[in-house]
């Protein structure tokens, strides 16, 4: 039976950070699913989510605008050009003061239910946590790709994370 993992103490404010590129049509559910697992996680009071538009071309914005009328709790960052993820999470860092900072993609391959899990390695005493996607939707060439990234980041830091790329992570601020 799994254990359910130790809740965040009361005195930690949370932001969720998701850089979004053209991924207007996945926010709304996002949104909703990261809202459901904080309320579950009785934080709900505690914490944000911040997307960061990279330059998207689709109404990404619109709707992050729109999410955010609809809960105070969203914000955005509205990039002029598409920077690259990397970028877009450095500016989402630099406009968060919150204690732990957990990123995560907008296409939702990565699971918001999954966050709980990442708390639990935190309480730990961990600063960083790393997601591990194992049930890819990749195509076979870019899984090949990762794998020997993986694989070469493995052997040349002697850290031994799964999934240097995997989008979900938690962070001690």
């Amino acid at each position: 039976m799994p254990v359910k993992p130790e809740m965040p103490r009361d005195d930690v404010t949370f932001c969720v950070l998701v850089p979004a590129y053209n991924e207007a049509e996945s926010l709304p559910e996002l949104v909703d699913r990261v809202s459901a697992v904080f309320e579950e996680m009785r934080a709900a009071e505690r914490f944000e989510i911040l997307i960061v538009s990279d330059g998207s071309t689709d109404e990404t914005w619109q709707m992050i605008t729109e999410l955010a009328e609809r809960d105070a709790r969203v914000r955005g960052i509205k990039l002029r050009r598409n920077c690259g993820k990397s970028l877009a999470i450095t500016i989402g860092f630099r406009g968060t003061d919150a204690d732990v900072v957990i990123t995560m993609d907008a296409d939702l391959q990565d699971r918001p239910e999954d966050i709980p899990a990442l708390f639990e390695k935190l309480n730990r005493g961990a600063d960083l946590v790393s997601g591990w996607r194992q049930k890819r939707q990749d195509r076979s060439v870019r899984k090949l790709g990762s794998r020997l990234y993986n694989a070469t980041v493995r052997a040349s830091t002697g850290l031994t994370i799964h999934d240097f790329n995997c989008g979900l992570k938690a962070y001690r601020q």
